[in-house]
């Protein structure tokens, strides 16, 4: 990781799917961030989940995006979804050289070495791109890397939610329960509940409690949990609100399942974020979810998406 500079989240967008025949550009993103600094943005946005519902960057951000006219029918699916049709991008300019130069010129303009991340780059971004530059007999700069944040994402969330499995597996359940049935007996021999509430059910309770401890003579409660017992022993006057009876407890808070439903970006952002993308289908709003979503995963993340999978040199 440390022989990247700068990291250019680079997306696409197309008249079609590579199954849909030849399918050409008519818009591109790069949104380039120093390294350090999405990293940095990693941390604050683990500090405030609630900045990830604003458009929250670096103050460092270098990007350019432009739209060209594709020179090829624009499906009505992709239209519906990105907003671009053969009708109002009908003025803009082809991808030329100049496009290319253009290009060229922006990465040139950035700290080296330069790795451009798209999110299943591999499979439909980086041969798009290419395919025009090839068109043109031209390339991008050498030097310039690529990596693919789908296949970083994947291996890590993967290996990540397989160990989550095997330490949930290994949980003594017998022991949490045992623990939470002697401490809700403790909490009623207490006083903390009504009489009326817990009337013949304290007896089962010590009844169950002894049972589950028995057949696990390991499990004793710790000396912690009588002391909080102790210190949450009301007054003999102690009343509790009908009302407060009525509340729903807190359920218990089981450990998540790490990995996503599926590995598209917008929903890897809101896996890992909590929310979805406020702005999907644009090239540059989906530079910045997926720059968000990478930034999340801090440095662990970054030496997946860059060593672990490895950033290489642009297809040639």
């Amino acid at each position: 990781m440390s022989e990247v500079k700068t990291m250019v989240y680079f997306d696409l967008e197309a008249t079609g799917l590579k199954s849909s025949g030849r399918p050409r550009i008519c818009e591109i993103s790069f949104v380039a961030v120093n390294i350090e600094d999405v990293l940095q943005l990693g941390l604050r946005l683990n500090e405030d989940r609630s900045l990830c519902e604003i458009s929250f960057l670096p103050r460092i951000v270098n990007k350019l995006t432009l739209c060209v006219y594709p020179m090829a029918i624009i499906v009505p699916l992709v239209s519906d979804l990105t907003g671009l049709d053969n009708y109002n991008l009908s003025g803009q300019s082809n991808f030329t050289n100049t496009t290319a130069n253009l290009l060229n010129s922006f990465l040139s303009h950035l700290p080296s070495p330069v790795c451009l991340v798209a999110h299943n780059g591999n499979a439909y971004d980086f041969p798009l791109l290419k395919a025009e530059l090839e068109k043109l007999g031209t390339e991008l700069n050498p030097g310039t890397l690529c990596v693919d944040s789908l296949l970083g994402f994947r291996e890590l969330l993967q290996k990540q939610g397989k160990s989550e499995r095997t330490n949930h597996a290994n949980i003594n359940y017998k022991e949490i329960k045992a623990k939470e049935i002697y401490v809700a007996t403790e909490l009623v021999k207490a006083g903390m509940f009504e009489a009326d509430m817990f009337e013949g059910h304290s007896e089962s309770l010590d009844k169950e409690s002894s049972k589950i401890l028995q057949a696990d003579s390991e499990v004793t409660p710790s000396k912690g949990i009588k002391t909080v017992v102790q210190n949450l022993k009301p007054s003999k006057h102690a009343h509790i609100p009908h009302s407060e009876k009525l509340k729903t407890r807190k359920k218990l808070t089981y450990l998540n399942q790490s990995t996503p439903t599926s590995f598209t970006l917008g929903n890897l952002h809101k896996h890992l974020l909590g929310v979805a993308p406020s702005q999907s289908h644009g090239a540059e709003a989906d530079c910045l979810a997926l720059l968000r979503t990478s930034a999340v995963l801090g440095d662990l993340g970054f030496c997946y998406i860059v060593e672990v999978v490895g950033a290489a040199g642009f297809p040639r």
